[in-house]
Order: C-alpha cells, then sequence, then structure tokens
C-alpha cells in the first residue's frame, strides 16, 4: 500500500478536504490502520454528508488497495500541517 492510493480514493470524496494523515498502530498480532481526514469546509456541519462520504472512503479502501481503515474525522484544520513534505504516515508500531 502506498499513501498516494489513499490520496487518490480520499480525493474522490468531494465532501473532504486533501488533507489525511496514515496512522498504523498495532493490536495484538494485527496491524491497524486508521485514516485521520478532514472534512471540506463548506460541508463541515452536514454530517450526513460526511458519514457517507466516509463510509464509501473506507468501502473503497478495502475494495480496491485490500486494507481495512479505521476513517476518524477530524475537525477543519484539524490535521497539521507542514512546510514542505508532509507526514503523511505515522507508525506506531514497535519493532
Amino acid at each position: 500500500m502506498f499513501p498516494t492510493q489513499i490520496e487518490e480514493l480520499l480525493l474522490k470524496q468531494g465532501a473532504l478536504a486533501p488533507h489525511y494523515q496514515i496512522v498504523l498502530t498495532k493490536e495484538g498480532p494485527l496491524d491497524v490502520l486508521t485514516l485521520n481526514v478532514e472534512p471540506c469546509p463548506e460541508t463541515a456541519p452536514d454530517t450526513a454528508t460526511i458519514d457517507a462520504a466516509k463510509k464509501t472512503l473506507a468501502h473503497d479502501i478495502k475494495s480496491l488497495i485490500g486494507v481495512t481503515a479505521i476513517i476518524h474525522v477530524m475537525p477543519v484544520n484539524g490535521i497539521g500541517r507542514s512546510v514542505g513534505k508532509a507526514r503523511r504516515v505515522v507508525d506506531k508500531r514497535k519493532g
């Protein structure tokens, strides 16, 4: 899996902003992928639209990439911005 694959699917969701962060953790023997995303400012108050986009994105990631992702919708501007290359993947797994 490449972050650009996730980004490509995210960009298809008009209700979600193109800002994202992939967080990898471990639960027992399994790796867990959490995808932090932001709503577009104009759709932020519309929870039904955000929920639909979140479900569609999780389905697309599973169908096209083969990975189950937990989608966590952050507030608008809730994902840190950096100057230069963005840090898209945070690996919290040990060892």
